[in-house]
């Protein structure tokens, strides 16, 4: 399944959530099983978010995997630098045959 991940910092904790990252990468990349290997968009950062006076910093970015184990690794990673929170996304088309299927 498909996962849109949001995520919330703050500007104080980036040299943490940096020291974070690094680690999962490398375990990742150690073929480690705790987090989702398939990261099918890459982090981005809401722009419009920096121009505001708070000092989060907000971004997203989707994943893949069938193991909810993966997302619960991941956000515990990160806690409590950062507060991340996942949806799960499904193509357009799916939702739409499923609708015609339905009784109305």
């Amino acid at each position: 399944m498909k996962y849109l991940a949001f995520a919330e910092s703050n500007y104080e904790d980036f040299e943490k959530i940096s020291v974070l990252r690094g680690q999962l990468l490398d375990e990742r990349d150690e073929d480690s099983d705790r987090f989702p290997k398939t990261r099918l968009f890459d982090a981005h950062t809401l722009q419009a978010e920096l121009y505001k006076k708070s000092r989060d910093v907000q971004s997203f970015w989707i994943f893949e995997t069938d193991n909810d184990q993966h997302l619960i690794n991941y956000q515990m990673h990160f806690a409590p630098y950062m507060d991340i929170k996942f949806i799960p996304i499904t193509p357009s088309r799916i939702g739409f045959q499923v609708w015609m299927k339905t009784e109305r």
